[in-house]
């Protein structure tokens, strides 16, 4: 490949405009040692722009890690870089200048993820969990396949060759998969996927029986690329609204632990985020069995169920409305406690909170999730709710 096409890919890639054919390409490039000296001097322009670059301390902390992080891969969450896998090393020159960058501007990290996404049906089986954990970081929705496969759902993922086996249908603009209902696509299996939301974003996608599931942020549902003749059965992490298809001859179960919800066709949420001891589902329309190893509970239109722990408590909620503003792009709280807030403002905005026992003030208001952190603190302040802020911490007093 001629420096000059490499230059084009490279500027593709970087403005996100590559097709997946290109994509390879350009990955395919990057082992020519020519190519590599294209995107050290790309590096080193970049570095003129920061003031890191005289700073050897910062250059070694750097390299150094950036060489740990791929060599083993990270426990951190909070980590984009994906271990590279043993059949693709570059050279530890590149390494270090990338490592300058990666640290300092973040403008190039993205190809080490592909360079991993790229390999990843190469690497060994235990490290599947670990690449899920670390494409979390990226703070894009995606799709994770059994086989290990993820297709991240950003402007690549509609030139994806996996959806388009699947049958299926992805419109960035309105966060939604759309699976083929008509039939049953070449290729396709009862196998699951899992959809992942990350923080501060939603999505939607329509199962192969035409049932609708809206993801509220930071959650998965497990699911069927197509329903079996046994049965339709998804799982739940997180916050997730409901409206199913009808089937009297194949109900609808949710699985969220060891609690199942069984419907034939209605409308409902339910919030079960990981850490919070307390599961709500709320019924909108229809009928629906809650039920566990000892107990069993049929909710009707309008009420709602708060398990936590052995304890199950039945309430009409006076708006369902409020229950579902997120899925309008709504905060929508009445009468609420900063300890109520809190959690939900930590699941949309990259932020940590501190609330002392002493504090015990509430608020009531509908604020739009496109407003930014400070806005919405600027709100609260308004309301005569008092915080500092400690970087990213919040601390109410």
């Amino acid at each position: 490949m001629t420096t000059e096409k490499f230059q084009l890919l490279l500027e593709g890639y970087l403005n996100g405009q590559l097709s997946n054919h290109e994509l390879d390409r350009f990955l395919s490039a990057l082992d020519e040692p020519v190519h590599q000296e294209q995107v050290l001097q790309f590096l080193e322009s970049k570095l003129r722009e920061t003031t890191t670059m005289s700073n050897p301390e910062f250059i070694d902390r750097g390299y150094e890690g950036l060489i740990e992080l791929i060599s083993h891969g990270t426990n951190d969450p909070g980590s984009s870089v994906l271990p590279l896998p043993p059949a693709r090393r570059l050279g530890r020159q590149l390494l270090k200048y990338a490592a300058i960058v990666i640290t300092s501007t973040l403008i190039i990290s993205g190809i080490w993820y592909q360079l991993a996404n790229r390999q990843r049906r190469s690497a060994p089986p235990d490290g599947k969990a670990k690449a899920t954990q670390q494409v979390d970081a990226l703070h894009h929705p995606y799709i994770a396949f059994a086989d290990g496969d993820i297709i991240v759902l950003d402007s690549l993922a509609e030139k994806s060759e996996r959806l388009r086996q699947l049958g299926a249908a992805i419109d960035l603009k309105n966060r939604r998969v759309t699976l083929p209902t008509h039939g049953q696509p070449s290729g396709t299996t009862s196998e699951p996927a899992t959809l992942v939301t990350p923080r501060g974003c939603q999505y939607s996608i329509t199962l192969s029986d035409g049932s609708t599931v809206w993801l509220n942020a930071l959650s998965k549902l497990q699911f069927p690329l197509q329903f079996p003749n046994s049965g339709r059965q998804v799982a739940l992490i997180g916050e997730g609204f409901f409206d199913i298809s009808p089937n009297p001859t194949l109900p609808f179960r949710v699985g969220i632990g060891s609690v199942a919800i069984t419907v034939l066709g209605t409308q409902f949420n339910i919030q079960a985020y990981t850490g919070n001891s307390a599961l709500r589902t709320t019924l909108l329309q229809g009928k629906v069995k809650v039920s566990d190893e000892k107990r069993h509970f049929a909710l009707a239109a309008g009420q709602v169920l708060l398990i936590s722990g052995a304890k199950w408590n039945v309430s009409r909620a006076v708006d369902t409305s409020q229950v579902v503003a997120w899925k309008q792009q709504l905060f929508d709280f009445r009468k609420a406690d900063l300890r109520t807030i809190l959690p939900e403002l930590a699941r949309w905005y990259d932020i940590t909170y501190e609330i002392p026992p002493k504090v015990k003030k509430t608020f009531s208001g509908r604020i739009p999730r496109t407003a930014d952190i400070s806005t919405v603190l600027q709100i609260l302040k308004e309301s005569d709710i008092r915080y500092r802020q400690e970087g990213k911490k919040i601390v109410f007093y």
